[in-house]
């Protein structure tokens, strides 16, 4: 599972968003989702540290099934971003 959504980066036009790393911290119950951006699926298929870019999201409860993270992740907001999620409209691949 990922999330195609076109995106610019540095002139470099990319669209596969993947989970590379999920970090749940037990004592505080947050969950740090890390999303990488890859050129396309074949470029993260022929080798995983090919991503181009990440964001980090943060949630507040304990879930790291990655079905569930992906569907979070199209509700919620970057962490670096205050007011929009442009993830919200992207498409499940």
């Amino acid at each position: 599972m990922a999330l195609k959504l076109t995106t610019e980066y540095k002139g470099l036009t990319a669209e596969y968003w993947k989970i590379l790393k999920a970090d749940h911290d037990f004592s505080s119950g947050k969950v740090v989702v890390r999303l990488a951006l890859y050129k396309d699926q074949t470029t993260r298929n022929a080798d995983i540290n090919n991503f181009i870019d990440i964001k980090a999201f943060v949630f507040d409860n304990g879930d790291t099934i990655r079905e569930d993270l992906y569907a979070k992740i199209k509700e919620s907001k970057i962490v670096d971003e205050v007011e929009t999620n442009p993830f919200v409209n992207a498409e499940d691949c």
